[in-house]
């Protein structure tokens, strides 16, 4: 067998499915092992940065690897975006860097470029092979350390010289099956006791909870966490639907773009559960939620990410699932009133007021307003609808979407990607294909991987985009206005008919003025059952409130 023959097999035998990539010459045998494996489906995309930003929708939609594939030089400059975003909101990916012969690397040979050391900045583990003999030990390597503890991407380099050996028989270390691996961790004993004595006696406690939990599958046991004691539960970007957006302890989402109830909560609570939660910037506007008389508690897989960003009065290294388990059975013995409090009572007020801000209202201007999009997704999208956001304004409306199952929320939130939304919500499909998938996406945002329609059309992936038309870069613009006074540099531009652009590549196109026409335009595009864009002309001066100082920002 080939050395490439390996590596499709590796790919089998740890459950990999589907490949996203782009061909080059150093690709070629690897992608001949893939032709010849008929377990593993090969997505051709258009550019490097799709495959890999396919790869996290397919990892963040399955909770497994995702894998995206490329050629030398270019091919993997093109790759990092996705596989930075995965890093940032640790999605587990294994990155196939298809590299020159081992002979002439370090001679300045045609495209050749530090692989593994640009990479190992953005992913877990990164490693070159350099023989076929340690090729299936690195494969396993690749996916056993993108899942173990905290999951994120990994890199194998494999030069085309390599791939292209022979593998002696019998010089291949016999491996067991993949699966056999656990990277779970329990909680100290004595940590979950002294947080179950910290809840009970606390009298305005908040659980936060982080992508952490989604990738413990720790939800039913958050939930059981949250009801055992009549907590509010307030979630971050990525773990939005691990408490459903309707379960009446759910307080909202934190940080910016999200909930000013569930921020609020933060600043008056005098106990903070982070469970699977880093507190970085963007879940803390920059810092600023918590602090004083808090006690704050942070559970996390990763030892690192313990006190990184605030001082803690409990650290615990744990899995997020095994620690919310253990906490239940210690309060079993112990009993609390749970009756609904004036504080509850409070935050439900306050959330449905919020809601009905982009809900209740009829908006019926024209150009229409983004909340009547918002409005009218929330009354077609089917229950556990998977949605992508991307970057910019429009996500502070297309998060205010109704979510109520996890790993159906998908947004590049650390590296915050644009062109990232569109080519994610194609992985997901490919990852569950019986799911409706929705790209919510801003003009600027889609524009930046729209090529992607011809792999949409071509490999049947029937997701639908949502485009948020205001025909500038609307957020930045926003900025100018309010810190430069007004003056507006490269942020207006010309867009193409973005319907006529869909129909171009053979999906199905629909354009919107009018707020009447819209419901009927989303139910036309899920019912095709088609790739298809609907291009929705939004009112650009149209912004909720924002506090500027979230974003670091000091007038000029």
């Amino acid at each position: 067998m080939k050395s490439s023959e390996l590596v499709a097999s590796n790919l089998v035998g740890a459950d990999v499915r589907a490949v996203f990539g782009l061909p080059g010459h150093t690709t070629l045998g690897l992608l001949d092992a893939i032709y010849k494996e008929p377990r593993l489906r090969f997505v051709l995309v258009k550019n490097e940065q799709a495959a890999s930003c396919m790869a996290d929708g397919y990892a963040r939609a399955s909770g497994r690897h995702g894998v995206c594939l490329s050629h030398v030089g270019p091919g993997s400059a093109n790759m990092l975006v996705g596989v930075a975003s995965a890093f940032r909101d640790s999605s587990p990916m294994v990155a196939l860097l298809c590299d020159e012969d081992s002979g002439g690397l370090g001679r300045d040979v045609f495209q050749e470029w530090d692989q593994v050391g640009v990479y190992s900045k953005v992913t877990k583990w990164a490693a070159q092979a350099r023989s076929a003999k340690e090729v299936s030990r690195l494969m396993r390597l690749a996916f056993v350390r993108s899942m173990m503890g905290r999951p994120g991407p990994v890199a194998v380099d494999l030069p085309m010289d390599v791939l292209n050996d022979e593998v002696p028989e019998g010089s291949v270390e016999k491996l067991p099956d993949y699966g056999n691996y656990s990277g779970r961790v329990r909680p100290d004993p004595a940590m979950v006791k002294t947080v179950a004595d910290m809840l009970l006696k606390a009298e305005r406690p908040l659980l936060v909870a982080g992508g952490g939990v989604v990738w413990s599958e720790g939800s039913r046991e958050l939930g059981e966490l949250a009801e055992g004691l009549a907590i509010p539960v307030a979630v971050t970007h990525t773990a939005r639907g691990t408490l459903p957006d309707v379960h009446p302890l759910f307080a909202g989402i934190l940080g910016r773009w999200g909930n000013t109830t569930a921020n609020d909560l933060a600043r008056s609570a005098d106990l903070i559960v982070g469970i699977g939660c880093r507190f970085a910037d963007i879940n803390t506007l920059r810092w600023s939620l918590l602090g004083g008389d808090t006690k704050l508690v942070q559970v996390d897989i990763d030892p690192n990410e313990v006190a990184n960003q605030y001082p803690v009065d409990v650290g615990v290294v744990a899995d997020a699932k095994m620690f919310c388990s253990d906490v239940v059975s210690a309060l079993k013995e112990r009993s609390k009133k749970t009756e609904v409090s004036e504080r509850l009572e409070s935050m439900r007020a306050h959330l449905k007021a919020e809601r009905d801000y982009y809900l209740s209202g009829e908006f019926p201007e024209v150009p229409i307003k983004p909340q009547r999009i918002v409005k009218e997704l929330t009354a077609v999208l089917e229950g556990g609808t998977i949605v992508t956001v991307g970057s910019g304004k429009h996500p502070e409306f297309a998060n205010k979407v109704t979510i109520t199952e996890p790993r159906t929320y998908l947004k590049s939130v650390g590296f915050g990607s644009m062109g990232w939304a569109f080519p994610a919500a194609l992985g997901a499909k490919v990852a569950r294909p019986e799911r409706q998938v929705a790209a919510l996406v801003g003009d600027g945002d889609f524009i930046m991987s729209a090529q992607e329609l011809e792999t949409a059309v071509r490999e049947k992936i029937a997701a639908v985009s949502v485009i948020f038309n205001d025909r500038s870069y609307t957020s930045i613009r926003r900025f100018q206005k309010e810190f430069y006074g007004g003056r507006y540099i490269g942020v207006d531009y010309a867009n193409p008919r973005y319907d006529e652009l869909a129909r171009l590549f053979g999906a199905v196109g629909l354009r919107v003025e009018k707020p009447s026409e819209l419901r009927p335009a989303l139910q036309e595009a899920f019912r095709s059952g088609e790739p298809a864009v609907v291009d929705v002309i939004v009112d650009p001066s149209e912004f909720p409130p924002v506090r500027w100082g979230i974003m670091g920002m000091t007038r000029r």
